[in-house]
């Protein structure tokens, strides 16, 4: 991934929904994403793939990542060209209905 990608989200997801704030994004190419997560020091990845014809669990093998930090890495075509999109999770927004569970 060679971009920075700017999040267009505003506030948190809201309850049962999965959302990701976009920290890179560029041509998908395994060296350069193996690069970008090792400057990035994540150690723990979460893969999807759409479009493409990539294992998840041996490309994680090949990564041979390290660190501490946890992200998503989309890899997709966008206009017929492998794109990876290099995301972390964005924590859900509280069900405003538990608070009012908890106070009954």
């Amino acid at each position: 991934p060679c971009g920075s990608g700017a999040g267009a989200v505003s506030g948190a997801p809201p309850p049962g929904v999965r959302a990701f704030e976009v920290i890179e994004h560029g041509k998908y190419m395994e060296k350069a994403l193996r690069a970008t997560l090792r400057r990035r020091g994540v150690g723990r990845l979460e893969i999807l793939v759409r479009g493409l014809a990539v294992e998840p669990d041996m490309l994680r093998r090949r990564l041979k990542l390290a660190g501490t930090e946890s992200a998503t890495v989309v890899l997709t075509r966008i206009d017929h060209t492998p794109t990876a999109i290099l995301c972390r999770a964005v924590a859900p927004a509280a069900d405003p209905t538990e608070s009012v569970r908890s106070q009954v």
